[in-house]
């Protein structure tokens, strides 16, 4: 995945800024097909990592790491960008945006 790519589907989660301000996310780590980023205010989740497929659609995983160890892991495969934040909060119980 380019810049490009990763910062539409920043933009479409909310932008950076209001992740940023919602979610406490403190930075952004981009890979060759997607973007991982951590947050704060839910107890059992930190940790989203969100794929673009061949197929145009988002794989997404919700978990929590702890002294390296993943948990809670939550994934949801060939969704549409309209179904990520819905997914995310229903997961999480936080909002990406007002």
């Amino acid at each position: 995945m380019n810049n490009g790519e990763v910062r539409i589907v920043i933009e479409q989660l909310g932008g950076a800024g209001k992740l940023k301000a919602m979610l406490g996310v403190k930075t952004f780590i981009t890979g060759d097909h997607g973007v991982s980023f951590g947050f704060k205010g839910s107890r059992k989740h930190n940790s989203c990592t969100i794929n673009l497929t061949g197929s145009d659609t988002y794989d997404m995983k919700i978990s929590k790491f702890t002294s390296g160890n993943e948990s809670n892991v939550v994934e949801f495969k060939d969704c549409y960008c309209s179904q990520l934040k819905e997914l995310f909060k229903d997961t999480t119980g936080l909002a990406m945006s007002l």
